[in-house]
């Protein structure tokens, strides 16, 4: 502690803490691993620049393995300091030891850390003034560097088995979490659903409806009450809400009875279904969808309805301004970090892997750099993260399943993933419905592999998976409905 005011006057607690620590280093080497390690001490914690770099010079000494004296710290620190100003904090103060040295080193961190923080408020604050309040790339990037400058997770804890085996224990002896399941029944089936902190990987070639999987797995847990957040980088919110909308519109058809029952249009001199229900017509025809068949407008209206009681559980982002503005990456985990402290969500969907790089990367480091962020977040977050991504030329030329399923842009993306599928999108000729071939081809928790596949019978036109659990539960309500009818 401070015997003697230093001549500069480190005249708060926070420098005081600081220079006993500092002494208590130069005195006894041993304690400098300690503080790096155990108290998580970095030079940017404390109070000014130039006491964080005599921290940093004690360490480098017994990294090095020299000598720490007065002469070998002035010859590495140079002209940035004087040997007055060094032997004010070196030789001034009594280095505590023990409780007394534990604790100074706690409140270092503790002030390190607000003083930081307020550092970095005022730094955002005073640019944000020049750009109308709006944050740019730039700002972003500044505070992320100071964020990482000060952070505290960059040192690796020892966990030892018994710390686990306590964590487990506590575990089962707590109340079962209520599992999410991805409303496939034969995907929840084969995988459990959605575990928290799971990687779920979506890989097809173009057009082999990855995003049309996405959305009916989106849909689906939305409408089970969990909170859910889709991120695309490729269509516009709008366009996702409208796939969303036609979905429900065809299970309000199937609710009905109604699903393919057809009339005669004598103008076109073809046979007009009711369940061609596309996103696309429906968006083109704005007001002109009231003219429709009755039937059909019931439907599209009860759907809107339904998609808008959905609320706060279900959030679409996209890269417009208004929509998110998906950028990259950053933006991307900004997002779902946001609606897991706001809405409390379960499941994000990305889509897709290669669009979420910066555009100054390479292809390669696209879906590395993306891969590995995305898993950080859902474990890091215990959220579970889905993500689609687009399968290289090469792989796509193998016309069977394989384990590994080949993402466009170089290594292997899936590998981070706890399960990864593919998809393969199938005409049949003899229905009025196409089939989608998806196959589990990784699973780090069981059964995997070519033999692990079904297909799926999905609405050509709003993509609604005839074998999901919307589906089924509006075939069900009409069994209902008409059994009770001829009762």
């Amino acid at each position: 502690m401070l015997n003697n005011p230093a001549p500069n006057g480190h005249a708060n607690a926070f420098e005081n803490a600081a220079c006993d620590v500092i002494a208590a280093l130069y005195f006894d080497n041993t304690k400098i691993a300690p503080a790096i390690y155990l108290h998580e001490l970095k030079p940017g914690l404390f109070p000014t620049p130039q006491l964080g770099l005599l921290f940093q010079t004690l360490c480098d000494l017994q990294k090095a393995h020299e000598v720490i004296n007065d002469n070998t710290i002035l010859a590495r620190m140079g002209s940035q300091v004087d040997a007055q100003w060094l032997g004010d904090v070196l030789h001034v103060y009594t280095p505590a030891v023990g409780v007394a040295f534990e604790s100074n080193c706690k409140l270092v961190v503790d002030y390190g850390l607000r003083a930081g923080a307020a550092k970095i408020t005022q730094i955002m604050n005073d640019q944000l003034k020049d750009v109308g309040g709006k944050p740019t790339k730039t700002i972003i990037s500044q505070g992320v560097d100071i964020l990482q400058g000060l952070g505290r997770d960059t040192t690796p804890k020892a966990v030892s088995a018994s710390d686990i085996a306590t964590d487990i224990i506590n575990d089962l002896s707590s109340t079962a979490t209520q599992t999410i399941l991805c409303g496939i029944p034969w995907l929840d089936a084969m995988t459990g659903g959605f575990a928290q902190g799971d990687v779920w990987m979506i890989a097809g070639a173009y057009k082999m409806r990855k995003t049309t999987l996405m959305i009916n797995m989106c849909l689906n847990v939305a409408l089970s009450g969990a909170s859910v957040t889709f991120l695309s980088r490729e269509m516009h919110r709008k366009q996702v809400a409208a796939q969303m909308i036609c979905m429900l519109a065809v299970g309000d058809l199937l609710e009905h009875n109604e699903y393919l029952e057809k009339h005669h249009d004598f103008r076109s001199h073809t046979d007009i279904y009711l369940n061609w229900i596309a996103p696309r017509a429906l968006m083109l025809a704005r007001t002109e969808y009231k003219r429709w068949d009755a039937r059909k407008v019931r439907a599209i209206d009860n759907a809107i309805a339904r998609f808008k009681t959905l609320g706060d559980i279900l959030h679409i982002y996209d890269s417009t301004p208004d929509g998110g503005g998906l950028s990259d990456i950053e933006s991307a985990k900004t997002a779902v970090k946001r609606d897991i402290y706001l809405y409390g969500s379960k499941v994000y969907f990305a889509d897709y892997l290669q669009l979420f790089g910066s555009p100054e990367m390479s292809a390669y480091d696209k879906t590395a750099t993306a891969s590995i962020a995305f898993q950080e977040l859902s474990k890091h977050d215990n959220i579970t993260g889905v993500i689609a991504a687009q399968r290289s030329e090469e792989a796509i030329k193998n016309p069977e399943f394989t384990y590994s399923p080949g993402i466009k842009g170089g290594g292997d993306a899936a590998a981070v993933s706890d399960f990864a599928l593919q998809t393969r999108y199938k005409f049949s000729q003899d229905t009025n419905e196409n089939e989608l071939e998806v196959g589990i081809t990784l699973s780090r928790h069981g059964s995997g592999g070519g033999d692990t596949k079904k297909r799926l019978g999905i609405h050509p036109n709003s993509g609604l998976i005839l074998d999901s659990t919307l589906a089924l539960n509006a075939k069900i309500k009409a069994e209902a409905i008409q059994n009770e009818h001829t009762a």
